[in-house]
């Protein structure tokens, strides 16, 4: 699984690749706990994140619950196997069709006050595992 942040204004973006699995969920956790990333407006697109059975998504519900409770988060463009997830999990109130219903979504929530730092684009990759792999 891929992960790429981008930020535009004062909005971080989360571009979620490939198939969801263990190992990639594993370091998009830790990544999530990064002290810079606390108290944003964040927008996980999901848009390229296949579902490829129920191998780390536990871990990636429990990820997004920890993202949630710091900072202000929107999930955008998830296939329907992933809406029906968060909809079990009680995260179907941060799903949006799209990046721009997801960006909209945030004026009328105005509860985070976002920093200035240097933090302007981290990109992350993790390779995905192709079977055989070990």
């Amino acid at each position: 699984m891929k992960t790429r942040l981008r930020k535009d204004r004062d909005i971080y973006f989360f571009d979620l690749e490939g198939n969801l699995d263990m190992s990639g969920v594993d370091h998009l956790q830790s990544f999530c706990s990064n002290k810079n990333l606390k108290k944003r407006k964040i927008v996980f697109n999901l848009k390229f994140l296949f579902f490829v059975g129920s191998t780390g998504v536990g871990v990636f519900s429990k990820t997004l619950d920890f993202v949630k409770q710091n900072n202000n988060l929107k999930i955008c463009c998830a296939s329907s196997e992933f809406e029906k997830i968060f909809t079990n999990e009680g995260l179907d109130s941060l799903l949006f069709p799209s990046e721009e219903e997801a960006v909209l979504s945030f004026s009328n929530n105005q509860e985070i006050q976002t920093e200035r730092d240097g933090l302007s684009f981290i990109q992350s990759e993790y390779p995905l595992k192709h079977e055989g792999e070990g």
